[in-house]
């Protein structure tokens, strides 16, 4: 998996937010990019494979998301397939 940014923005890359699972089915690659203002954007993309398992894969986006919030930064999700 893999994500384009655009020369010049700051962003590093939240292994704590990303997974590759290939038992469950899905992975997933999240940078933080570099804002001068008072948040950072947390920029996540997300693949979950036709058969792997639903409620799997929904917990663990939901367990992302909470820890996303719980930091208080802006969060876009730039793919998602279920």
């Amino acid at each position: 998996m893999g994500l384009f940014v655009k020369n010049g923005i700051i962003y590093s890359c939240r292994q704590d937010l990303s997974s590759v699972t290939c038992k469950e089915g899905y992975e997933s690659l999240w940078i933080e990019i570099q804002n001068d203002a008072e948040h950072n954007t947390i920029c996540g993309i997300i693949y979950r494979h036709t058969y792997s398992n639903l409620d799997s894969f929904m917990i663990h986006i939901n367990t992302v998301i909470e820890k996303i919030h719980h930091e208080n930064k802006y969060c876009v999700i730039l793919g998602i397939s279920i």
